[in-house]
């Protein structure tokens, strides 16, 4: 009678990284920085470091795993959290990915396209224009005569707008009450940039049309008056 018998081997599950950390680029006094990866099964456990240093969720730090997605949050970038930081399988650390964390100066407010004086007739939009850049995000403010805008009038005439490093002050109509020197002033944790521009009304004729005309000009603060005699047929 012959034997046989049968040798089972158990093959270990091998766990890879089908996502890497990618090197990550910041400036100092921004919000947040985070690092993403992936491994090839869910439900692993894994360790982060900070130059080889064991870091956990803290006020600094914020972990999170969704089955196979492992994520470090980094708060409140400072300098010195340029570092290497590495993502590493609890049952086997020679199992992990490694990326930077690098951290740049911030950059202050700079104005690429200043502001420009408007002069425009009474009742006609008006707007104020520039290009600004700078980080982290800046701060924007308006002024009319040194006088904040919001704490002159909040209306319906007057509309801030920006779109990416372009920002706008709209005046739907103006009128003789809106002329003086407007202001913006951006901020941010590098620095502080202001740049001015005037608004005047220009010409504006009134007219009454009777046998003799009076034509009203107005041309920034000065005002002149004209008397036509029209003979009317």
């Amino acid at each position: 009678m012959t034997t046989v018998y049968f040798i089972c081997f158990s093959a270990k599950q091998v766990i890879t990284f089908t996502q890497e950390l990618h090197n990550v680029h910041t400036k100092e006094n921004s919000t947040m920085a985070a690092f993403e990866c992936e491994l090839s099964e869910p439900f692993f456990k894994v360790e982060w470091f900070k130059n080889g240093v064991s870091i956990s969720t803290s006020e600094k730090y914020r972990t999170h795993s969704d089955r196979r997605i492992h994520f470090l949050s980094v708060l409140g970038i400072e300098m010195s959290d340029a570092a290497e930081y590495t993502c590493a399988l609890v049952e086997d650390n020679s199992i992990q990915s490694t990326a930077k964390l690098i951290v740049e100066a911030p950059d202050p407010p700079c104005f690429v396209s200043e502001l420009e004086p408007c002069a425009v007739r009474a009742g006609e939009p008006a707007r104020f224009c520039g290009m600004i850049t700078g980080t982290p995000k800046l701060e924007i403010s308006w002024y009319k005569d040194d006088k904040k805008l919001s704490e002159i009038k909040i209306s319906r005439f007057f509309k801030m707008v920006q779109f990416e490093d372009t920002y706008q002050l709209e005046i739907a109509e103006a009128y003789p009450e809106d002329e003086g020197l407007y202001t913006c002033v951006a901020s941010n944790s590098a620095g502080k940039v202001s740049c001015s521009a005037t608004l005047s009304l220009g010409v504006q004729c009134v007219i009454f049309f009777k046998k003799n005309v009076l034509i009203t000009l107005k041309l920034k603060d000065k005002c002149f008056l004209l008397s036509l005699q029209v003979h009317l047929k």
